[in-house]
């Protein structure tokens, strides 16, 4: 499952590895769905804390709670990344505001948990900004970022948030391509 998973949550994104605690997660609880307990379809790893410390949001906020297509998105659903927009500051919301089941597995995995807005925030920083990096990411090289940092190969380990740095990095491509437009009509006149 980490090889599959690219060795991230498979709710939150956050790395799965020897510092974590990690649990096999049954999309339909196993409490109330027993029939599905051995399915490997119904089957995700999740991240459940760090060392003694005990996560306060994905697979523990959600617990046992009972999903349906209605109300919860779930991460084996082809596309399912769309439907969800992360931004620059690590935040996350519906893609399109009448989609109550992205809403509501915000809610109920809590996705807009500080400590996990946190973390976000900062794997976007790194990536668009870099650390000992004199300049940010040109236009071209936060599009090359966006098209490479989620085409791994079968058991090649994602970089943890690779979906809020890819959307990020289209979104920063974009704003610097529209000021960079901006400059050069102002050149013009």
């Amino acid at each position: 499952m980490v090889l599959e998973q690219g060795g991230l949550c498979a709710y939150t994104m956050w790395p799965l590895g020897e510092r974590t605690l990690s649990h096999i997660e049954h999309i339909r609880c196993q409490r109330h769905f027993r029939e599905d307990s051995l399915d490997f379809e119904n089957m995700l790893l999740c991240v459940r804390g760090s060392g003694d410390v005990t996560y306060e949001f994905g697979a523990t906020k959600k617990a046992d709670a009972i999903v349906t297509a209605a109300n919860f998105v779930s991460p084996l659903q082809p596309g399912c990344e769309e439907r969800f927009r992360f931004a620059l500051d690590g935040s996350i919301v519906s893609a399109r505001p009448g989609d109550l089941a992205a809403k509501k597995t915000i809610a109920l995995l809590d996705l807009s948990h500080g400590e996990l807005r946190a973390a976000r925030r900062r794997a976007v920083r790194v990536q668009l900004l870099g650390e000992g990096r004199r300049a940010p990411l040109s236009a071209s090289q936060a599009r090359r970022l966006a098209d490479q940092i989620t085409a791994a190969a079968y058991g090649v380990r994602l970089p943890p948030f690779c979906i809020a740095i890819k959307q990020a990095a289209l979104r920063f491509a974009a704003q610097r391509e529209k000021f960079g437009r901006r400059l050069a009509t102002r050149k013009d006149r």
